[in-house]
C-alpha cells in the first residue's frame, strides 16, 4: 500500500509530529510505501528521525506569508498561494499515485478543502486524522474564525472523506454530529519507549549518596492551550511546604518569555526550570517522580502515555479530550478540575504520598502496555486498508 500523510510542518517537537514519524517508520518497515508531505517546512530538518525509506517533500506554500504583504496586495497573494498549492499538490499525487491520502488536523483550513477536491479528482481515497479536540476545532475558536470555518468548506470537505479517525471516544462523539464514518484509534507509543524496559524512579536512599531533588515534569509547546500559567501558579501555592521539590518544564514556544516573567513574579526562580526541548525525553522523565498536564484541551495527550511508560503517575486536568480515557483516576494518576486550586491539591497529594505515588507509577507502567507500537499499529493499518 502507498500512503501520503500531509501536515503543515514536521520540524518541531510535538505529539502529531512524533506520531507521524513513528507511524511512517513502522509502515515502511512492514513493506508499505510512505511519503510525508508538508508545505511550511521551509528547509528545516525533521525533529524526529525518519527511516531512509520514508520520502519527504515540502510544497513550500505557507499561507501566512500573505500577512507580510501590504493590505491591498493580500487578496491577490491569497489567491496566488491557493492556486500554487493546488498545482503542486496535484502534481505530487499524480507522480506518487498513492492508494490513500491521510490529512491530519490541525491543518490549514482552506488547504483541507483543496486537498479533498484534488484527491477526489484523481480517485485517491482520503482519510482524515483528528489530532486536535473537535470541541476546539469546530466550536472553541473565536467567533470570527468559526464564521470563516463555516464559510470556507473545510468541514464540508471533511464530510466527503472516506473515513475520519479520532484518538478518543469523546472526540468521536463530537465529530459524529457532522461526519458519518468515524473510527477511534489511540496513538501508539514511540518505538524507543516500547523497546527499552522502563524503570520507576528510585527514591533517594537507593540512588546514591548525592543530594536528591524530587522533581515534577511537564512537557509541551509553550503556548496558550497547554496552560502552563495554571501549572506555575498551582506549584507556587504549595512550593513553600515542599522546599525540596522542583518543577521541570520541557518545550519551546511563544510563551517562553511570559512564563519566565511569571516564574520570577511568583518567587519560583530556581524552583521552576524551563529546560527547552530535548531529543532524550526518556532520560528527562526518569529523573522525575510524577508528570503533570495542565491543558485546556488535548487531541489525545501523547506525553501522558510516554510518562506512564517511564513509570510515572500522572496528574492531569480532565480536559477534552484524552486524559480521562488514558488515566484511571486514583490508580494510574489523578484527574483535576480545570482550576488552579484543584490542580495544586492533586499535585500536593502526589508530593506527600510517597508509597501511594510509587504504586501508581507501577500501575501506570503496566497500563502503558496497551499503547505499544506493535499492538496499536496493526489496527491503524487495518483502518487504512478498510477504505480501499
Amino acid at each position: 500500500m502507498k500512503l501520503i500523510y500531509i501536515a503543515p510542518f514536521l520540524h518541531m517537537p510535538g505529539g502529531l509530529e512524533h506520531t507521524l514519524a513513528e507511524k511512517a517508520n513502522w509502515l515502511v518497515a512492514h513493506g508499505h510505501e510512505v511519503q510525508l508531505l508538508t508545505y511550511t517546512q521551509n528547509g528545516k530538518e525533521m525533529f524526529y528521525a525518519l527511516d531512509e525509506r520514508v520520502l519527504h517533500r515540502d510544497l513550500q506554500c505557507p499561507l501566512y506569508v500573505i500577512y507580510k504583504k501590504p493590505l491591498y496586495k493580500r487578496p491577490f497573494a491569497y489567491l496566488q498561494c491557493r492556486r500554487q498549492f493546488r498545482q503542486r499538490f496535484a502534481e505530487t499525487l499524480s507522480e506518487y499515485r498513492p492508494d490513500v491520502l491521510v490529512i491530519t488536523i490541525p491543518n490549514t483550513e482552506e488547504y483541507i478543502h483543496d486537498m479533498l477536491k484534488v484527491a477526489h479528482q484523481q480517485g485517491v481515497k482520503v482519510i482524515v486524522e483528528c489530532h486536535l479536540a473537535a470541541d476546539y476545532h469546530l466550536e472553541g475558536k473565536p467567533l470570527f474564525e468559526r464564521l470563516l470555518s463555516r464559510l470556507f468548506p473545510s468541514l464540508k470537505a471533511i464530510r466527503k472523506s472516506d473515513l475520519l479517525i479520532t484518538l478518543t471516544d469523546r472526540d468521536a462523539a463530537s465529530w459524529r454530529r457532522f461526519v458519518k464514518h468515524v473510527s477511534v484509534l489511540p496513538n501508539p507509543l514511540p518505538l524507543a519507549f516500547s523497546q527499552e524496559p522502563s524503570t520507576i524512579n528510585k527514591e533517594p536512599s537507593t540512588i546514591n549518596k548525592e543530594p536528591f531533588t524530587p522533581r515534577i515534569i511537564a512537557v509541551g509547546r509553550l503556548f496558550s492551550q497547554k496552560r502552563f500559567d495554571r501549572l506555575i501558579e498551582a506549584f507556587s501555592l504549595i512550593a513553600d511546604r515542599y522546599p525540596q521539590w522542583q518543577l521541570d518544564i520541557y518545550g519551546d514556544g511563544p510563551f517562553c518569555q511570559v512564563m519566565q516573567q511569571q516564574i520570577v513574579q511568583c518567587g519560583m526562580t530556581g524552583r521552576i526550570m524551563l529546560n527547552g526541548t530535548t531529543h532524550d525525553m526518556q532520560a528527562a522523565y526518569k529523573k522525575c517522580q510524577f508528570f503533570v498536564l495542565s491543558s485546556d484541551y488535548e487531541g489525545f495527550g501523547m506525553v501522558i502515555i510516554e510518562a506512564m511508560a517511564c513509570g510515572l503517575p500522572v496528574v492531569a486536568t480532565d480536559c477534552p479530550c484524552g486524559p480521562a480515557e488514558i488515566i484511571e483516576d486514583g490508580r494510574t494518576g489523578l484527574l483535576s478540575r480545570l482550576d488552579v486550586q484543584d490542580l495544586a491539591k492533586k499535585m500536593e497529594w502526589m508530593m506527600s504520598h510517597e508509597a501511594e505515588r510509587q504504586k501508581m507509577g507501577q500501575q501506570a507502567l503496566l497500563a502503558s502496555a496497551h499503547y505499544q507500537l506493535e499492538q496499536v499499529m496493526p489496527r491503524w493499518l487495518a483502518a487504512y486498508q478498510s477504505v480501499l
